[in-house]
């Protein structure tokens, strides 16, 4: 049975351990962003004997601008629970989140969305052995047993120690493509935007296979439907058992 505690993306998906592909590749302005709030986690456990970071969103806004229009007027319940929980971290860690500020001033001028930080890596010491996502929402982070949702937009998850975003190949065995499924000749961002409008292979496969058991007796009244039915009843449990006979020759333009 899958367990999600002990699966690994760089194991199991798999990874590829070296990807040529420049467009992976993180910038440094990232990597700084990135570094910065790693000083950040440093600084946390350092002075909270190693208690690990709380699990609501940090908003550096409320802390140091609280008078910034989106934490400010008539806030919906969820937010204003967001910004009272950050004005008591904040009050209960002036002293230090202070000092980390003045040691890092290039921090005032990042964009907004990477002022806040998601931490969801649990006892984690570092960002870079998690998966990194760099949303509008803020910094996400977490373990490396978890890969946020593939988006048709461009929000490819950061491997961090390998400080690269998946690459459209490890996006389509996400999405349990076999390696031996050609993707077409388009560019990346096209790519991603495909396997993000993707239905997972095998829950389309599990699914399918649950609605025609459901409804064997009705299709059954049909020629149609028992076509249907006679291929699903023969069809393998897994879809992967399907793929093996297409071979392992891989299109020589994947990704």
């Amino acid at each position: 049975l899958f367990n999600s505690v002990k699966w690994n993306l760089a194991a199991d998906l798999p990874l590829d351990k070296r990807s040529k592909k420049v467009k992976t590749f993180i910038s440094p302005e990232e990597i700084s962003w990135i570094e910065v709030w790693q000083s950040f986690v440093d600084s946390h456990l350092n002075f909270n004997d190693g208690l690990k970071l709380p699990g609501f969103p940090l908003w550096s806004e409320v802390w140091f601008n609280r008078t910034s229009p989106e934490f400010s007027g008539n806030l919906p319940d969820w937010k204003a629970a967001i910004v009272r929980k950050n004005e008591d971290f904040y009050a209960k860690n002036r002293k230090w989140i202070n000092q980390w500020l003045r040691e890092n001033p290039a921090f005032a001028y990042f964009p907004l969305s990477r002022r806040k930080l998601e931490w969801q890596a649990g006892s984690s010491r570092s960002i870079w052995d998690n998966t990194i996502q760099l949303r509008p929402s803020g910094i996400r982070v977490k373990n490396l047993n978890y890969l946020p949702a593939l988006v048709a937009m461009n929000q490819s998850s950061i491997i961090g120690p390998l400080k690269r975003r998946v690459t459209v190949r490890e996006s389509a065995r996400l999405q349990g493509f076999p390696d031996g499924y050609v993707l077409t000749e388009v560019s990346d961002k096209a790519g991603y935007k495909q396997m993000g409008n993707a239905i997972h292979v095998g829950s389309a496969y599990f699914i399918l296979r649950e609605h025609v058991n459901r409804d064997r007796e009705i299709l059954k009244n049909t020629a149609a439907g028992r076509r249907i039915l006679g291929s699903v009843s023969l069809a393998p449990n897994n879809p992967d058992e399907v793929f093996k006979t297409w071979g392992n020759k891989v299109s020589p333009n994947a990704r």
